[in-house]
């Protein structure tokens, strides 16, 4: 049963800014004008559209497989965080062997989350497209090329590599 059907339940909404080109915002105009509709009803339609469409597609079912592991893991490393400032142990405190090969997993898994979430960064979707396009500039180059550094390691891998050193030592 839908929102709209159950009147008992409360409806929550999220506003957002929608930045169009404007021969894409010319022609969703003529749309819903001809229509007789409201922009915002044609921007819903093409949002679960767009929903519907992702569902039955198997390349975007992995990403979306891949996505939830990646959240595990990273709901497990916070976990581990957490119960670790349970533990009476001192923060400092050298890794148990197990806790150290957890570490490695932990590690592992968290680098192949993000190599998933790269491989989805690569899908070309209509929004991507109109996202790049809009950062690209005038000489055909990206505001992120431009401004571009080293990728910035996470605090999580720079803990476990500490206490991996730790624990060697």
């Amino acid at each position: 049963m839908s929102e709209e059907e159950n009147p008992t339940r409360p409806q929550s909404y999220k506003t957002i800014g929608v930045k169009l080109q404007h021969p894409i915002h010319a022609q969703l105009s003529a749309v819903t004008e001809i229509d007789d509709i409201p922009l915002q009803v044609a921007l819903v339609r093409g949002a679960k559209l767009l929903i519907e469409s992702r569902r039955t597609d198997p390349k975007f079912q992995a990403k979306v497989a891949a996505r939830s592991e990646r959240i595990k893991r990273e709901a497990e490393a916070q976990v581990l965080a957490i119960s670790s400032l349970l533990d009476a142990g001192t923060p400092d405190a050298v890794p148990t062997p197990e806790e150290g090969a957890r570490l490695e997993q932990l590690e592992a898994a968290i680098s192949l989350g993000e190599q998933a979430a790269e491989l989805a960064a690569e899908v070309s979707t209509p929004e991507a497209d109109a996202a790049e396009d809009a950062t690209t500039s005038n000489d055909g180059t990206s505001s992120d090329e431009e401004t571009a550094g080293p990728p910035a390691e996470s605090e999580a891998k720079k803990t476990t590599r500490r206490r991996a050193s730790t624990a060697k030592s």
